[in-house]
């Protein structure tokens, strides 16, 4: 089990500590600050209404949350068969989760190190995406927090 207080002890004020994760051939990373736990995939089943088309719900400690499969979201098709786990984040005392394929790690990331997205990747959103940096020699795509605050309303939605 992560502890948050132990993976960012030591990061300074210009330095984000971020979550590292693969989604098919891509390396993705967000801030740990929203994040409340990791968990296994195991036990989601689609998540009624129709129309979320990219969301799947999970039993979590009692509460059904969303979970938003974030490959699927991104359309990227070559994702690995197997276990995934699920990224469970927490805004207002809601909790929603992103599923992505396999957890690297977390690394400190100085803000002076994130770029803007370059024109060529354009199969990216930039709504969703913070910025690009490089990480052991890959780059990663630094997501947007706040452009996955709509799953708190399909968290408030499912909820009521």
């Amino acid at each position: 089990m992560w502890d948050r207080e132990s993976m960012t002890k030591g990061a300074s004020k210009e330095e984000d500590p971020c979550l590292v994760f693969t989604l098919g051939q891509e390396t993705h990373g967000i801030r740990i600050q929203m994040l409340r736990e990791i968990i296994t995939d195991a036990g989601m089943k689609p998540l009624p209404p129709p129309g979320f088309e990219y969301c799947e719900e999970l039993d979590f400690r009692g509460d059904r949350i969303p979970v938003l499969r974030l490959a699927d979201f991104f359309d990227y098709s070559c994702t690995p068969d197997g276990p995934k786990s699920v990224l469970v984040l927490g805004v207002e005392g809601q909790c929603f989760g992103l599923l992505v394929d396999a957890v690297k790690g977390v690394w400190n990331i100085p803000e002076a190190e994130l770029k803007p997205l370059p024109p060529l990747a354009t199969y990216l959103d930039p709504q969703y995406i913070r910025g690009i940096c490089k990480v052991e020699g890959r780059p990663v795509f630094l997501l947007r927090e706040d452009a996955f605050l709509q799953m708190r309303e399909i968290a408030s939605f499912h909820h009521s």
